[in-house]
């Protein structure tokens, strides 16, 4: 289980460098958007920060901060915001 787990945490961390390179408008640290990325794909708080190795308040002053930065008025919104971002760069390749 652990070999798992550390497989999924390299994956995941390549798949967030790939997909920050390309997202350079946001105005986000790649700390903050690797926070927004596991939020926008179902990570919980908890999950966050076990994957951050931060505390859970960080992982929620990180998601608050960037929807300040993306004027988002909720987390939903943030998460559409990162969604529909993504969505359209891959279908305008």
């Amino acid at each position: 289980m652990r070999n798992y787990t550390a497989t999924v945490q390299v994956l995941v961390n390549q798949d967030i460098d790939r997909i920050f390179m390309q997202f350079p408008d946001l105005g986000l640290t790649k700390k903050q958007f690797s926070v927004v990325y596991m939020f926008a794909n179902g990570y919980s708080d908890k999950n966050i920060a076990a994957h951050t190795e931060t505390s859970i308040d960080n992982v929620k002053n990180h998601i608050d901060v960037a929807r300040k930065k993306l004027n988002c008025g909720t987390r939903t919104d943030l998460r559409m915001v990162y969604l529909t971002r993504l969505v359209s760069t891959v279908l305008n390749r």
